[in-house]
């Protein structure tokens, strides 16, 4: 793996002259310090980063800067190791730094270089980064197909059948006699057995208790 490196020194708002070259086995690697012009000493911010813009299709990938106990920021970026990140769409990107802290009145944003990036051939095209937003395909429900119901012949058989149990007691009620002259006609006796008659009625009728 070689180094892609740029020996030029950059104060902003300056920009390298010439556009870098960096492919997938070859690494980007910046250093810089931020001095406080006040106290004149170096100094560390809350917030730096270097953000890689596409010229193209302005897709924009940010990276953060890591600071050492000399305050001294690196951003080492491994072209091959971060080329899903980018989509794997080679071609020429803005850099630009930027810093900002609570304590800096005028946070800085410094397009410092132009690189043209080639990533490996495995997969030239960026997946649409709005592809998230897009039209779904519809999704249908689909019920449950209701069970076959049994023809009405079947059904009517069922009822004779159902019923032929309740007409054989009425024929041996008759044939010994029975004496239902007793039978209370009250408001109350009467609802019951509407009631109990109207519930069977429903659950063989409709299949349904309630």
């Amino acid at each position: 793996m070689t180094v892609l490196v740029c020996i030029t020194r950059l104060q902003p708002p300056h920009k390298v002259v010439r556009t870098l070259e960096a492919d997938h086995l070859q690494r980007i690697i910046m250093k810089f310090q931020l001095r406080n012009t006040a106290a004149d000493s170096l100094m560390a911010a809350h917030q730096t980063f270097v953000r890689l813009t596409n010229q193209k299709t302005r897709r924009e990938i940010i990276f953060v800067a890591e600071v050492d106990s000399s305050n001294t920021y690196t951003f080492d970026l491994d072209v091959g190791s971060r080329e899903k990140e980018f989509g794997y769409l080679s071609g020429q990107y803005t850099m630009e730094l930027i810093v900002g802290d609570a304590v800096i009145q005028n946070p800085l944003s410094w397009i410092f270089a132009d690189v043209n990036l080639k990533f490996s051939d495995t997969l030239q095209s960026a997946p649409d980064r709005l592809d998230g937003y897009k039209a779904k395909p519809e999704i249908k429900h689909t019920f449950r197909v209701a069970d076959k119901r049994p023809s009405t012949f079947i059904s009517n058989v069922f009822t004779v059948m159902v019923l032929l149990p309740l007409l054989l007691l009425l024929v041996m009620w008759m044939k010994i006699g029975v004496n239902v002259s007793n039978f209370p006609l009250s408001l109350s006796a009467i609802g019951f057995h509407v009631g109990v008659a109207g519930k069977t009625h429903i659950f063989h009728s409709q299949q349904l208790m309630f």
